[in-house]
């Protein structure tokens, strides 16, 4: 009786204790799925990139000290890989589209090149190579990977700009051979066809941007590093000249922003509430996870010009400078997760600090915040006190029994 008991309240102190907490990791790929935070991939370092696809719950109420993580053990990649790009269906509104990324394969520890695109069903969390037509740059070599890019999907097509076409790549930072893609790409996924577009008046290519879909229907495409006709090499892009993609008429729209002085960044992250301002957070300047300033920074694109906005915010519950981390809205809570921590000085042959943690900012009371109250009602508890009453009962019945057994 005694040591069943005591069984039985190891097995509750170990419900509380054995939460699952996902590895650090940056350059994932994250997407929205109702109220799950699905994120696939990513580097890690064991011993390069994981197939994992793991999710944050947001269906209920936590604190950001006990995040509602889970691991989808049926949804593993087929492949491991960082860099790639997700968009989900707004048509049926499960599947989503992977695409791009570098790939590595752990049995002969080496980098491969993966399948272009990759369709993972959320419903029941199988994948599925996507086969494709029309790209040539990618179809025509046997080792290029097709990267650094950020994906827009409206209605049944897929845009993406610019990015990077990095032939055998050899370690994951990628200090390896690398053109930019000058076009805008769009993906037909009913016709499964490429087509690509470069007009006149096409921006400077770039990589390492964010894309943001406007309610109108315009793709507004912030930061990154660039490469102009003619350079050698990459330089950061102003982040006042903010170029713009109109999906319906398929042209280019160049606005200069006004307001506060945004520093230049790429692998930041971008989210769009609800009354139409773009919120970005971190990024690095260059390369080496050198940190920005600003850390956050608005961009009002209600204003003509936009206008970019940075608030004064306390720090209280902020996350540390991040890079290559994923950011999302959901309700009025941007939603940050892991990345890796940028530092003063450029971070050469040695690896930062990456990060598994949870970090939310509410949008509209512009303050970071510890605790996620969801839709649903009542407060957040990891149920201490009922576990601890409990404990106490059994203990009771314990004394009890050995007393009557004296």
């Amino acid at each position: 009786m005694i040591f069943m008991t005591l069984l039985f309240i190891l097995f509750l102190l170990a419900s509380v204790t054995c939460q699952f907490i996902p590895d650090p990791r940056q350059y994932q790929t994250s997407v929205l799925i109702g109220t799950r935070l699905f994120s696939f991939g990513g580097y890690t370092g064991k011993p390069e990139y994981t197939k994992e696809t793991v999710i944050l719950d947001l269906s209920k109420p936590f604190y950001t000290s006990h995040p509602t993580w889970s691991r989808d053990t049926k949804g593993t990649a087929p492949m491991s890989s960082e860099f790639s790009t997700s968009c989900l269906s707004p048509i049926d509104t499960s599947t989503v589209y992977i695409i791009g990324g570098v790939s590595y394969d752990e049995v002969s520890s080496s980098f491969v090149k993966p399948s272009l695109v990759y369709t993972f069903n959320s419903i029941d969390s199988t994948w599925s190579p996507f086969t494709t037509s029309g790209f040539t740059t990618f179809d025509s070599n046997m080792s290029n990977v097709y990267n650094d890019i950020q994906a827009i999907m409206r209605h049944g097509l897929i845009y993406i700009f610019g990015g990077t076409n990095t032939s055998s790549p050899q370690e994951s930072n990628l200090t390896t051979i690398s053109t930019i893609i000058t076009t805008m790409s769009v993906l037909n996924t009913k016709k499964m066809t490429w087509l690509f577009f470069n007009f006149t008046d096409t921006p400077t290519p770039r990589e390492a941007y964010t894309a943001t879909l406007l309610k109108n229907g315009y793709i507004v495409y912030i930061g990154g590093t660039e490469k102009p006709n003619g350079a050698s090499n990459e330089t950061s892009v102003n982040m006042n000249n903010i170029p713009i993609f109109d999906t319906d008429d398929l042209t280019w729209i160049s606005m200069t922003a006004s307001g506060d002085t945004v520093g230049s960044r790429n692998s930041h992250s971008a989210v769009l509430t609800n009354d139409g301002k773009i919120i970005i957070f971190g990024g690095q300047s260059g390369y080496g996870f050198v940190h920005v300033s600003p850390d956050l920074a608005i961009l009002d694109t209600n204003s003509n010009p936009y206008k970019w906005i940075i608030p004064s915010i306390s720090t209280a519950n902020a996350p540390p400078p991040l890079a290559g981390h994923s950011s999302i809205l959901y309700n009025n809570y941007m939603v940050i997760i892991f990345g890796r921590q940028t530092t003063v000085q450029p971070i050469i042959g040695t690896v930062p600090l990456m990060n598994n943690q949870v970090y939310l900012f509410d949008v509209e009371k512009s303050v970071w915040v510890s605790y996620f109250k969801s839709n649903s009602s009542g407060k957040c508890t990891i149920s201490y006190i009922g576990i601890i009453a409990t404990i106490f009962s059994l203990l009771i019945v314990i004394d009890w029994n050995w007393l009557l057994l004296l």
